[in-house]
């Protein structure tokens, strides 16, 4: 009897199991995350070409250098320096890069000029790093700027701080740095192109600093946009590299921040799958409210579409699936609707600041 009995319950619990146990595994077999708040900053990767107002100048006699202040220092107008002892430099002396000074004078030509006793004609920053393009990349030239024309040049900055220097060699330069500029180019189809206003203020960030500026212009240049940025902002390296990458920081916002590979397409319709009380999941529509990368904010709540009409969309805390391709195998490409449906991606207020 007992045996009976033991069977008769062991039966019974293998059934419960198979009938209820077994859809809640299916379930949690799916991935899926909390909608959290969140910050998003609003970005670019671009590559930059540092426009600055500055001369370069060159040693007027054979001698011995001893440099007075450290590269990148803010010198006034009189300041000295560099001094100089005249004397033929020794065989096997410090004498820097030959090869690459020559070419950085081929390019300046005679716009690299000497300045006798070396003091200071202007309050500037001092640098010992040059590249020949100097007087070429200068304020004056930016609104014919194209993009050709610095595509392939080489930048590579060139060290002209050594020891020992022949009458006409390049030994430092003078960067004005009460307006400097920064100089990119973003494809005229581009979505973030949104981005760009004259006047909105960004920040540049480096990787190791952050940098505020202004967008001054925007122009037409082929099938791309010429983007022209304006900064007053010291910078350890402003007169070291001729280009750079960087993220160009539109904004930051704050909501529910998504990855683009949860999202899901339904009639040319961005969406998310949420899960329901019961274990299913409801496929429910979404509006990207900005970008950037693969990262996007949405709405929360409610938004209103093309026809003013409210939509009910998704609430933080609401639990997602993370690969919609789970729930329509061979339907769905997770994360490439959002560009296949033509959704262009905005952002709104003044800038950075805002």
């Amino acid at each position: 009897m007992k045996i009976t009995l033991t069977v008769f319950v062991i039966a019974a619990a293998s059934l419960y199991f198979f009938l209820y146990g077994l859809p809640e595994l299916k379930d949690n077999s799916f991935k899926t995350v909390v909608l959290e708040s969140g910050s998003l900053a609003v970005a670019d990767h671009e590559e930059l070409c540092v426009i600055r107002s500055e001369t370069l100048y060159l040693a007027d006699v054979d001698g011995k250098l001893n440099y007075i202040n450290a590269d990148g220092t803010k010198v006034r107008r009189g300041v000295n320096l560099l001094n100089t002892e005249v004397m033929t430099p020794p065989e096997g002396a410090s004498m820097g890069d030959a090869e690459a000074f020559q070419t950085i004078l081929a390019r300046a030509g005679d716009a690299a000029v000497t300045n006798p006793g070396n003091i200071a004609p202007v309050s500037a920053l001092v640098s010992y790093y040059g590249d020949g393009y100097e007087h070429i990349l200068t304020p004056e030239v930016i609104d014919t700027l194209k993009k050709t024309d610095v595509q392939n040049i080489d930048a590579d900055p060139v060290s002209l701080a050594r020891e020992y220097a022949h009458a006409g060699d390049p030994v430092y330069k003078l960067t004005d740095n009460n307006l400097w500029y920064m100089v990119f180019w973003i494809p005229e189809n581009s979505g973030s192109r949104v981005n760009y206003d004259e006047g909105k203020m960004v920040r540049v960030d480096t990787g190791n600093e952050v940098i505020d500026a202004k967008i001054s212009s925007i122009t037409v240049d082929g099938t791309d946009f010429k983007v022209v940025l304006t900064s007053d902002m010291y910078y350890k390296y402003m007169t070291r590299f001729r280009k750079f990458e960087a993220d160009v920081l539109f904004s930051e916002r704050r909501g529910i921040v998504i990855e683009g590979i949860w999202i899901s397409s339904h009639d040319q319709k961005p969406g998310l799958y949420v899960k329901q009380r019961d274990g299913s999941f409801r496929w429910v529509p979404i509006r990207i409210v900005a970008t950037s990368g693969t990262r996007y904010l949405i709405a929360s709540n409610i938004f209103y579409d093309a026809n003013g009409e409210a939509v009910q969309t998704v609430k933080y805390y609401d639990e997602v699936l993370i690969n919609p391709s789970e729930m329509e195998p061979g339907n769905n490409q997770p994360g490439a609707s959002v560009t296949d449906t033509g959704i262009t991606e905005t952002t709104s207020g003044e800038g950075i600041n805002s």
